[in-house]
């Protein structure tokens, strides 16, 4: 998602004075991209596909850019008194559930 649109539909929720609470949901091969050379990559969300050419330079740049672009999350929802977590899609739902939803207190 683009940040520009996060950023103003929390700040439009905060301004209606909503609870925000954010899930982030991130796959283990987004953040652990394991192959190296010519690979196709598909955007989840448009079905965009594209052939990356990635060796040690460019995974290093890419977990940089994820970092960066979680901790802009993180600032976003700072900001705006929302809770933050991350999902990451190889910890087990119910591990999620019993541990992330009631430290946001979504869950009692």
């Amino acid at each position: 998602m683009e940040p520009q649109k996060y950023k103003r539909d929390i700040a439009l929720l905060r301004f209606k004075n909503f609870d925000i609470n954010m899930i982030h949901i991130l796959g283990y091969n987004e953040s652990n991209p394991y192959k190296v050379g010519k690979i196709k990559v598909r955007d989840i969300e448009t079905n965009e596909e594209r052939i990356v050419n990635l060796n040690d330079a460019n995974l290093k740049k890419y977990r940089q850019i994820i970092m960066r672009h979680q901790q802009e999350i993180k600032n976003v929802c700072l900001a705006n008194k929302a809770i933050y977590t991350l999902a990451k899609t190889e910890v087990s739902v119910e591990n999620f559930i019993s541990r992330e939803l009631i430290h946001m207190g979504m869950l009692r």
